[in-house]
């Protein structure tokens, strides 16, 4: 409808995700196959150890679960940093092991990641929305925790709040209290957005009136299979009254009968009786066609090449081919956005020098892995790939750095 917003459409979108299983595992769907080990190439061989080490400590993986989700689900994604002091011997040691700026003697870098809810979230400040600042609606469980703060988190939130809401809180007054997000702490993702646009318009919205539709089709046949042990049992009895007429005992008499519960029934009548069920014919009404135009609908809308039907999508390499690009798309955004900006900014405080590494995603391939496996056993026949190399590559799919593979060699 035109009076519902991109906040409204994100909340229906999260309860279709809730409630709805094609929705649901169209999501799921995405997200795992979007999901994947991240390896780094190029730069120094230390920046490569030390990134490696450092998004396994703060679980790259569980983060791209949340962020793809996300993505996938409302098209806005909102990764809120907490950054942590390196410091003393630590920051030292850390130092000399990766190699930075040793002129300092502390850091700040984040430590964990978190995703926040976009439909808390609104946009201020620009026109255009090039550089908007970000305000989120605090949610009552938060507002409880800044009352009585217990984390340094919770205290900084509660400082960075205007002195009319902190004391609203305090007096556990009622209304909508916002804080402003430090464009430091947040990273912004969007999935489709225009730049004159402050959010993004979930990938899903466009089916929710085809999945409501559908939903109200299935309580429908529902509504009407229960129908179907309801039959009616028609009794006829008596003539017409130029042959003998009705006879009102005889109707009276067969009501009281069938209206027994006994298991065993007689009936003696004449030959004007006759008795039969009325079965309603209600194959035509749960005829399954009526979904087929609306589930390609939904598919399409979707983007579930899975779940199209029809000439179009009839050739299994070609929904793979379209599928792979969906995904290989917003891994680019995750890269390119998010995860590359952040391994500069970490850079940047830790003083690294020379070229960064890139990160690489693992490959995904879900046409032929044997074909693969038998190209890396014959390179390690060669002697091009050693053993160790060989099966990693069998794994992951992935071969060694020209770097990696000197020393391997070597070693």
């Amino acid at each position: 409808e035109g009076d519902v917003s991109v906040k409204d459409a994100g909340i229906l979108c999260q309860r279709a995700y809730y409630g709805i299983p094609v929705f649901r595992s169209t999501i799921e769907l995405f997200t795992e196959f979007c999901v994947n080990n991240i390896y780094f190439k190029g730069g120094s061989k230390r920046a490569r150890e030390f990134y490696d080490l450092f998004f396994k400590k703060i679980g790259l993986n569980k983060l791209q679960d949340m962020f793809y989700r996300e993505l996938w689900r409302s098209g806005n994604c909102f990764v809120y940093r907490f950054f942590g002091k390196l410091q003393g011997a630590e920051y030292k040691d850390m130092i000399k092991l990766f190699g930075g700026n040793v002129s300092r003697t502390s850091a700040e870098i984040p430590i964990r990641y978190i995703m926040l809810n976009p439909a808390d979230i609104q946009a201020q400040g620009s026109v255009t929305f090039d550089r908007p600042v970000y305000l989120q609606v605090l949610s009552d469980y938060e507002l409880e925790r800044l009352r009585n703060p217990r984390t340094p988190q919770d205290r900084a939130v509660l400082d960075s709040l205007s002195p009319e809401d902190r004391q609203n809180i305090k007096n556990k007054k009622m209304g909508v209290i916002y804080r402003s997000l430090d464009a430091k702490d947040i990273v912004a993702v969007f999935l489709s957005k225009q730049s004159y646009e402050a959010l993004s318009v979930p990938m899903g919205y466009g089916v929710l009136e085809h999945l409501n539709h559908k939903k109200e089709l299935e309580l429908m046949d529902q509504a009407i299979a229960r129908t179907v042990q309801q039959v009616v049992l028609l009794v006829k009895t008596g003539a017409p009254p130029d042959k003998g007429g009705i006879n009102h005992k005889n109707i009276d008499s067969l009501t009281q009968l069938f209206k027994s519960e006994t298991v065993s029934r007689t009936l003696v009548a004449d030959w004007t009786t006759e008795v039969s069920f009325v079965i309603p014919q209600i194959a035509d009404i749960l005829d399954p066609k009526k979904y087929q135009e609306l589930n390609e609908s939904i598919a399409i809308g979707l983007g579930n090449v899975f779940l199209m039907q029809g000439e179009k999508f009839a050739n299994q390499n070609a929904k793979i081919d379209i599928f792979l690009q969906r995904l290989f798309g917003a891994r680019r955004l995750f890269l390119e956005e998010f995860l590359i900006p952040e391994m500069k900014m970490i850079a940047n405080e830790l003083g690294f020098k020379g070229q960064l590494p890139e990160p690489f995603y693992e490959a995904l391939d879900l046409k032929n892995e044997i074909e693969y496996s038998k190209i890396y056993v014959r390179l390690a026949e060669l002697g091009l790939l050693t053993s160790q190399e060989c099966f990693d590559a069998i794994e992951t799919g992935r071969l060694p750095s020209q770097e990696d593979s000197l020393e391997n060699q070597t070693a």
